[in-house]
């Protein structure tokens, strides 16, 4: 599959307050990533990204249809009073214990030495194409890491948050475009080994 990095961060590089949920980017540019949302096949975030900031990960602020949501949830620990445990849209959940389809919550089961080669696989079988990964930090390094990426849209807001979840360094970059919404700032990369 097509993997999308995207995150915001604050002008100093942070992209979140310490276990808390932080408005980063402007009302603007939150319309445009729910347009986003709309282009791609799922969305993934991480345990921490579900556990903290409770995302509906849907397209309520543009038209379309919701994308699949994708979890990373690997010792099951996740409450089900989340939004991404609703049965309106289809849930994914990566885990390290159990096969098992419930209602419209689908969790495989993965193996911690050769996950991602297994995330992969099994998107593709599952003719999943496009997939934005939306964080957090911990979950968008891991990819970078990897280097299984094909693209990032990294947006920088002029807010300073001065402390907090350090946002993600990229490399391989190409940078191939640049647009401003507001007091946001939109980068767009490329992968550069691909």
């Amino acid at each position: 599959p097509y993997i999308l990095l995207k995150w915001a961060q604050s002008e100093d590089g942070f992209i979140a307050r310490e276990n808390e949920q932080t408005k980063i980017s402007n009302a603007l540019t939150d319309r445009l990533v729910h347009r986003w949302r709309a282009e791609v096949d799922a969305i993934v975030v991480g345990y921490n990204t579900a556990f903290i900031d409770n995302p509906a990960m849907n397209v309520r602020l543009a038209k379309g249809k919701n994308p699949i949501r994708i979890v990373f949830d690997f010792t099951l620990n996740l409450p089900k009073c989340l939004h991404l445990f609703d049965t309106n849209n289809q849930t994914i959940v990566f885990n390290y214990l159990l096969n098992k389809i419930e209602n419209n919550i689908d969790y495989i089961q993965v193996h911690k030495d050769t996950f991602l080669e297994e995330f992969q696989e099994i998107l593709f079988e599952k003719n999943i194409q496009f997939v934005m990964v939306e964080g957090g930090s911990k979950t968008l390094q891991m990819f970078i890491d990897a280097n299984c990426w094909n693209e990032t849209r990294k947006i920088v807001s002029a807010n300073i948050l001065h402390h907090g979840m350090d946002a993600p360094k990229l490399v391989n970059t190409k940078e191939i475009e640049k647009s401003s919404l507001l007091n946001d700032v939109i980068y767009y990369y490329k992968n550069s080994t691909l």
